[in-house]
């Protein structure tokens, strides 16, 4: 079951405590947490867009991770931040999809041991080619 975040402490939390992997589609924050539940929360700032580019993005994140998570039964027991770039409302589903698998995988392996881990991305060769 998915439950939304919508406390900002949490939100701090997870941006000060929790690791994190950067890429130019999207931003995602995880943490271990207690309640073993998944959990996430979703945010665009202005420098996103408009409330059309904003909300188009955090509907795109919403969708990406909810068939996401049917798939990683893993998963439960993680808080997930996902934050909006400037790129995600102009990208389709699907790519939003690939990434966040790659991220999610990428920062749950571990267990969730460890402080803060600052993970950054390569861009994949294929979409270095599209730029």
């Amino acid at each position: 079951m998915l439950e939304v975040i919508k406390e900002n402490r949490i939100f701090r939390r997870l941006y000060s405590r929790g690791k994190y992997q950067v890429h130019p589609i999207l931003v995602t924050y995880v943490q271990k947490n207690r309640e073993g539940r998944t959990r996430y929360g979703i945010s665009a700032s202005k420098k996103t867009g408009g409330a059309v580019e904003r909300n188009r993005a955090k509907r795109v994140i919403r969708a990406a991770f909810w068939e996401l998570e049917k798939r990683l039964p893993e998963m439960a027991g993680w808080d997930f931040i996902f934050v909006a770039r400037s790129r995600t409302s102009k990208v389709k589903m699907d790519e939003v999809k690939k990434v966040m698998e790659h991220q999610v995988r990428a920062l749950t392996a571990g267990g969730g041991k460890g402080g803060r881990e600052k993970q950054r991305e390569a861009v994949p060769p294929a979409e270095k080619q599209k730029e």
